[in-house]
């Protein structure tokens, strides 16, 4: 990323959802959601969904559970990549409060993209990224899933080999 309005861009949404975080957190739902809902940039709403999602975990109160609950809804990732990012991009331990569903989440995804090795191959660049910081997770439960036929390796293991290649410079 060597364009420097991007990195302001970048600097900026993760500011946003940073600041969103600390609110949310405090239970202050109403007015983050009033400034924020229907008017964050698509690329934003995977990470919005899983912040909203993980403050709404088990350890939320009820009530804000219950205000945060059709907002989840409503930042609903419709794409398989938004749903990556909404379950893959954040550090696996963050979904810690509402682990269950986060598995079943990952393992549907994990399904998808063995089902369809186009889609895989798509992905597979987004995965070996570094904001894909869950991708271990996905990675554990599609190894399973190709465990018998390997039919995915070589691209897995080129992949992982040109990120390693990336990473070193």
């Amino acid at each position: 990323m060597s364009d420097p309005n991007q990195k302001v861009a970048t600097a900026a949404q993760n500011t946003l959802l940073d600041a969103a975080a600390h609110l949310l957190w405090s239970g202050i739902i109403a007015p983050v959601r009033e400034s924020l809902d229907g008017k964050l940039p698509d690329e934003l709403r995977p990470r919005m969904a899983a912040l909203v999602r993980n403050v709404g975990g088990r350890s939320a109160s009820d009530e804000i559970r219950t205000a945060l609950q059709g907002w989840i809804k409503n930042l609903e990732s419709n794409t398989l990549h938004d749903r990556l990012i909404e379950n893959i991009a954040a550090e696996p331990w963050s979904h810690h409060f509402e682990e269950a569903e986060w598995r079943k989440r990952v393992t549907d995804i994990a399904q998808e993209l063995y089902n369809d090795p186009d889609v895989f191959e798509k992905e597979l660049e987004w995965l070996t990224s570094n904001d894909a910081k869950g991708a271990a997770e996905l990675g554990h439960i599609f190894g399973r899933l190709d465990s018998g036929s390997l039919r995915f390796l070589k691209e897995i293991f080129d992949a992982a080999l040109e990120h390693k290649a990336e990473a070193s410079g």
